[in-house]
């Protein structure tokens, strides 16, 4: 860091999409979201956490993993209007996925990155994702969140599948609730597998109990 600009980290990070608006909203009123310039060492890797004033929306984050899972392209995202018309008959549009950035990242670091986040789900003792995935059919690879806001945390998840040809990269983000791990997690595995065809996960402890209480996470504590 010292080395560098302080604003690279702010830099490199809009490469990949985030902090500012991906263009999905016709309307003009999506987010950009707010990547601050970190003035020091310690402000610098609290950023690169997402701690801190760090905000980003949930369509930043899965277009930023999907470029993880393919490679390095940033691509234009779309939003499904409609699947039938007014006849019921299927609706056929037809266009071209439109590269906007590149990661910009080394194929040696985006092999780390993948590994990393195929560990999440994979590794029985260290993987904060593999009470969710570690028995699915497919091999996913993602990344949990608990994002400080307040008193009570955003849980995330965020993830691409399968593992060695990846089809599909879904984000979940609950707000003022509890650990990604515990909240946000099962939501995605139960998506990819109604994806894959596949028996359906089970639905989270958390579902069935009388009163949701969110977790309090102290000020200063990070989550996974």
């Amino acid at each position: 860091f010292n080395e560098i600009s302080p604003s690279s980290l702010v830099e490199h990070s809009r490469h990949m999409g985030l902090g500012r608006p991906t263009g999905i909203d016709y309307y003009g009123t999506e987010a950009g979201g707010s990547l601050p310039v970190p003035g020091n060492v310690s402000a610098a890797i609290n950023n690169a956490i997402g701690q801190g004033d760090v905000q980003v929306s949930p369509i930043q984050m899965v277009r930023l993993v999907a470029g993880v899972a393919n490679g390095g392209s940033v691509y234009q995202p779309y939003l499904v209007e409609r699947i039938g018309g007014t006849d019921f008959t299927p609706l056929k549009t037809e266009f071209q996925p439109e590269v906007v950035d590149d990661i910009n990242l080394s194929e040696q670091t985006l092999d780390i990155v993948h590994k990393g986040m195929c560990g999440v789900t994979q590794d029985e003792d260290l993987g904060t994702g593999f009470s969710s995935f570690g028995d699915a059919a497919y091999i996913a690879c993602g990344k949990t969140g608990t994002a400080q806001t307040n008193r009570y945390p955003n849980a995330w998840f965020v993830a691409y599948a399968p593992a060695d040809n990846p089809e599909i990269a879904v984000v979940v983000m609950a707000e003022q609730s509890r650990e990604g791990a515990d909240v946000a997690a099962p939501i995605v595995r139960r998506i990819m597998d109604a994806y894959f065809k596949q028996e359906w996960y089970g639905y989270p402890l958390w579902w069935n109990e009388n009163e949701y209480v969110p977790v309090d996470i102290p000020v200063g504590a990070t989550g996974g």
